[in-house]
């Protein structure tokens, strides 16, 4: 993804948009890992169960995938807790980078005004 990025930049501004880029890239890269493994996972378990139960139909009981899911949960919780506390301290960060850049652009816009009037 790319944000815009005007003419008359400000410092705070430009840092604020490289971090909302490395923090979108961040949190794109770790879904789709996450989903990933979570397909493999997936595909493996069916594969298994099928392969055990030696059915001919195709398909899992709901209560069976509920198992697997579950499992998959508890497996991955740590990833998860992990990646919660990393996205709301990154998302912090990038509030702060949001008000700063909010602030440095209303005081430019402040001196140009006055400026403007002398």
């Amino acid at each position: 993804m790319v944000f815009r990025q005007p003419k008359d930049e400000l410092y705070y501004e430009s840092v604020f948009r490289n971090y909302r880029t490395s923090l979108h890239r961040w949190n794109t890269n770790y879904w789709r890992q996450q989903n990933n493994d979570f397909f493999k996972a997936k595909q493996g378990y069916v594969a298994r169960w099928l392969s055990l139960s030696g059915s001919e139909i195709a398909t899992i009981p709901p209560e069976q995938m509920g198992i697997f899911y579950k499992q998959f949960s508890d497996t991955n919780l740590e990833s998860s807790k992990r990646y919660n506390r990393l996205w709301y301290r990154r998302n912090v960060i990038c509030l702060w980078y949001a008000f700063l850049a909010f602030g440095q652009r209303a005081i430019v816009n402040c001196i140009r005004k006055f400026r403007f009037w002398n």
